[in-house]
């Protein structure tokens, strides 16, 4: 797991934790891990969020019960969250190319600057997978580009022939 992924659990845990302060663990129950996380809906947590904490408790009970502490709450009886599937927003291809035909081009740092916007745009990858590019991600006889994301994930990205210069 990544580091940041671990120490959001260790913050989810810590919190729901310090949501029962006179409660020992072996003492919580599914009506409890209930309440905590409808208390979190109730003050407009994300339900992304939200669904992340459920797992990382699910995680640490599982993980107390293999180590011999008696648990008294089963997952199997604590609904999941829904996450709705939100689209993000996107500018339209007539506002970009507004946007790339109002850049100026008048050295190489323009013309690169250009082309990060427009393999931003067309791709869809994060800004610091097109920051961690280098030029042996380049695959030019396939025209693909390979991509380094989140969790150590990579995959594979084509492009047009206005790459090829490179």
């Amino acid at each position: 797991m990544a580091e940041n992924s671990i120490l959001a659990y260790e913050r989810d845990i810590k919190d729901f934790l310090g949501y029962f302060p006179n409660k020992a663990v072996e003492k919580l129950e599914n009506e409890d891990v209930l309440d905590y996380l409808l208390t979190l809906q109730e003050l407009g947590l994300q339900s992304s969020s939200t669904a992340r904490k459920r797992v990382a408790l699910k995680q640490f009970f599982l993980f107390l019960g293999e180590n011999d502490v008696a648990i008294h709450i089963d997952f199997d009886l604590i609904p999941s969250i829904k996450i709705a599937a939100a689209l993000p927003d996107v500018i339209s291809v007539e506002e970009m190319q507004t946007l790339l035909d109002g850049l100026p081009l008048q050295d190489s740092l323009d013309y690169r600057n250009k082309m990060m916007l427009e393999l931003l745009y067309a791709t869809g990858m994060r800004v610091s997978e097109l920051l961690g590019l280098t030029q042996r991600d380049l695959v030019p006889e396939q025209r693909m580009i390979l991509v380094r994301g989140k969790g150590s994930k990579q995959r594979y990205v084509p492009y047009l022939a206005s790459l090829d210069g490179l």
